[in-house]
């Protein structure tokens, strides 16, 4: 099977492009974004971009709208068995104005739910997401959107990435908590939408309550203003700023901490947070629906309303208190891990409806 994945930027493609590699698949990669290349053996790079981090919405609209009709003679030279782009805004609009066929779409989360926010976004969408053989959404709460966007439940596939559990072992603690709570955010800091400024304000109130509890953040963009909010909050001394983590680093991270936290207001299917279930660190992690497919309060997590300091903080102060409820919850969630977030099964079952999409043997 050949296929010429349309990739936006996305780190998670680098799995799936590997995992295609190593079973037999010819892969071609488009990108189109900035930096982006997947330098890997086997795989055969394209580099069209088509914008800068500073465009507008509409300015990136007709660029990938562009780049979709200029790659048409391309691609039909190409001649993949189909097209797999991710992003429905992005990737999903080049392959659409390709013209090619068949193509599928993998939807992550913000490229449906925040794009449909505005009419002209939902007028793309429809038609890219109409025009699709197949689309993958990766959480279940996107399916009714996507099905009032004209996506008919037999052309979809709901499915996350999932992890690499192989390089993801569980992280057993006898000592949990018993220094304090060490949360840890492995969130790249540069969207607004993960919410960081509520993390270091309820982590300052917790403080001034008595608790010791630190904090350790991935890093981004935003990292000088939210040095600068810690310092203002006068808790600079138990937040750490990380320099990034590639996956060989995140068992023996995840052991340093007592607590994964994350704030965000909206999500697809969180792959920081699988990744914190099958290592054994505890979700501390805001009541959304992306979270509420993985997870439930009091049972295998503490929720708190997305944006309610109060709730987090009162949170942060009780962890110390729950340290048997704790353990075995951090032990059900590895075995829900291993159980749905599979990378290994889940992308094999994404090639098989590639496979039968493009009506090819694989």
């Amino acid at each position: 099977m050949k296929i010429l994945l349309i990739n936006p930027g996305l780190p998670h493609t680098l799995s799936q492009l590997e995992f295609m590699v190593e079973t037999g698949v010819e892969v071609h990669c488009l990108n189109i974004r900035p930096g982006f290349k997947v330098e890997r053996p086997g795989i055969i790079n394209y580099d069209w971009h088509g914008r800068d981090e500073t465009s507008s919405d509409l300015s990136k609209v007709a660029s990938y709208s562009w780049i979709g009709l200029r790659s048409r003679e391309f691609i039909r030279a190409l001649k993949p068995d189909i097209v797999h782009a991710h992003y429905a805004s992005s990737g999903g609009l080049v392959a659409w104005m390709s013209g090619y066929r068949p193509y599928a779409i993998t939807v992550h989360g913000s490229d449906l739910l925040e794009r449909s926010k505005s009419a002209i976004g939902t007028a793309i969408l429809r038609r890219v997401l109409r025009g699709a053989q197949l689309v993958n959404p990766v959480a279940n709460h996107m399916t009714s959107l996507l099905g009032e966007l004209g996506v008919s439940d037999d052309r979809m596939l709901v499915m996350p990435f999932g992890i690499d559990l192989r390089k993801l072992p569980f992280v057993p603690k006898a000592n949990r908590l018993a220094q304090g709570v060490s949360l840890l955010c492995t969130r790249t800091l540069n969207k607004p939408v993960y919410d960081i400024p509520t993390l270091l304000h309820a982590l300052a109130k917790a403080r001034s309550q008595g608790s010791p509890a630190t904090l350790t953040l991935a890093s981004g963009d935003w990292e000088p203003s939210l040095k600068e909010l810690a310092g203002q909050l006068g808790i600079e001394q138990a937040v750490t700023f990380g320099s990034g983590y590639t996956i060989e680093d995140l068992p023996a991270l995840m052991a340093r901490h007592d607590v994964y936290v994350s704030s965000s207001l909206s999500d697809g299917a969180s792959v920081s947070l699988m990744e914190a279930m099958a290592c054994g660190a505890f979700p501390l992690v805001s009541d959304i629906p992306a979270n509420r497919e993985w997870l439930v309060d009091r049972q295998n997590a503490f929720l708190f309303a997305p944006g309610d300091l109060d709730a987090l903080t009162q949170w942060i102060l009780c962890l110390p208190h729950r340290r048997e409820f704790i353990e075995q919850a951090v032990q059900s969630n590895r075995k829900l891990a291993e159980a749905k977030a599979d990378r290994a099964k889940n992308l094999r079952t994404l090639l098989d409806r590639l496979a039968q999409t493009a009506h090819v043997a694989f």
